[in-house]
Order: structure tokens, then C-alpha cells, then sequence
């Protein structure tokens, strides 16, 4: 895959090497923060990729594109708008089917809710916070530093990953969550912008939270 990400990291083997190790600590230090409980404090979280930032910032000379500092998408708008509803799709289908196979196997199938006066802060943490400060950790901060010593498919695949055991740690671990990792990953170099990864996720946890809300309606009434 041709991408613009890592483009002026990969300039020589120091600058590979230590982006690489920068990625590495970033994603420590989210899983550390996480594991102790500091997943919702997303200033916190935040520091780490924004400082891993400044780093390929200077190692790359200030060249945003390499770290997917751009504002417009390689592929335009309209590509990813399709892109969106394919790859929504994609994990819809995957969910319906770990639903569907834990149903025949009779395992208890989860149906979280969330009550209609927890709604608005919610999307805020699930839809603002969460996609911003998740992928700039693990698309800006991991893929970005990753890519010159993994190149691009197996950053994705890491990523992808790392991304699941996130939501393990979490106490959420769905199949959906591994398989956007992968997809988040992708986009992120395939568009060249952190942007398109960013809304991504919005989007996917906005239908989430949709059924979390929906679930809470279906078992109490609209009343």
C-alpha cells in the first residue's frame, strides 16, 4: 500500500528506529493508564500521543503529511463517505454473526443499555472524547511511528491488535472492536489524514450508543 504516512521518518534507519520505539511507548503508557483505571480521563491519556507527536514532527522535519497531519483526504469526500457505509456494513454483519453463532451455541448473548438521562454525556465520551484521544494513540501515536519499521500491513495488523486488547482491558471484548482496529488502521493510511480514522470511530460508536439506547427503550417502553 502506497501511503504519505512515515514518508520523512523512513529517511534513514535512527529516525525508523526511534519513531519505532516512541510508538511502542505510547501504547504502553495508554495500557498502563488504563489498567489503572484512567480510562475516562482522557487529558491524561492524551499527553502521551500529542508528545509522541511533537517527536516525528521534528524527526520529520515538520512534514505533516507524514504523521497525517492533513486536512483533506488523499481520495476526496466521496470515497469515504462510500467507504463509510461499506465498512459499516462490514462490522454490522460481523456483529449479527457473533450474535447468531453465540444464540445457536445457547451462550448468553449481552444487550447493554444505557438510560435516556445518560445519554448526552455519554456521546460526549463516546463520540468526541474517545474517537479523538483513541486515535490519536493509536493511529497518530502508534501507525504513524510504527509504519517505517513495520511498513504499512503489518502496522495495520499490529494496530488492529493492540486496539482489540484495548477493549479487553476495557471489560469489552467484541470481535467488532478487533475487526475496527483493523479497518481504523487502513484508513488512516490510506487517506493520509487522521481526520478520516477520527470520524470513523465517531460514527461507530454514535450507532452504538443508538442500540444502547434503543435496548434501554425496548425493555422499559417509550412511557
Amino acid at each position: 500500500m502506497r501511503t504519505t504516512i512515515g514518508g520523512r521518518l523512513n529517511d534513514s534507519r535512527l529516525r525508523s528506529v526511534v519513531a519505532g520505539l516512541v510508538a511502542g511507548a505510547v501504547v504502553l503508557a495508554d495500557f498502563w493508564l488504563v489498567h489503572r483505571g484512567e480510562a475516562n480521563l482522557w487529558r491524561m491519556r492524551a499527553a502521551p500521543p500529542f508528545l509522541a507527536l511533537a517527536v516525528y514532527l521534528i524527526l520529520a522535519r515538520g512534514d505533516r503529511a507524514s504523521v497525517g497531519l492533513t486536512l483533506r483526504p488523499i481520495q476526496g469526500l466521496r470515497y469515504w463517505s462510500i467507504a463509510t457505509l461499506v465498512i459499516g456494513a462490514a462490522i454490522g454483519a460481523i456483529i449479527l454473526l457473533a450474535g447468531a453463532s453465540a444464540w445457536l451455541l445457547g451462550l448468553e448473548v449481552p444487550s447493554p443499555s444505557i438510560r435516556p438521562e445518560d445519554a448526552p454525556e455519554r456521546l460526549i465520551s463516546m463520540c468526541v472524547m474517545a474517537p479523538v484521544v483513541e486515535e490519536a494513540t493509536y493511529r497518530l501515536g502508534f501507525c504513524a511511528g510504527a509504519v517505517p519499521v513495520l511498513k504499512p500491513w503489518g502496522t495495520i495488523a499490529l494496530s488492529g491488535v493492540v486496539f482489540g486488547l484495548l477493549h479487553v482491558q476495557y471489560g469489552n471484548p467484541a470481535p467488532d472492536n478487533l475487526v475496527a482496529g483493523f479497518f481504523l488502521g487502513w484508513a488512516f493510511f490510506k487517506s493520509g489524514s487522521i481526520l478520516v480514522p477520527v470520524a470513523l470511530h465517531s460514527l461507530g460508536n454514535l450507532c452504538v450508543l443508538a442500540l444502547w439506547l434503543g435496548s434501554w427503550y425496548w425493555r422499559h417502553g417509550l412511557g
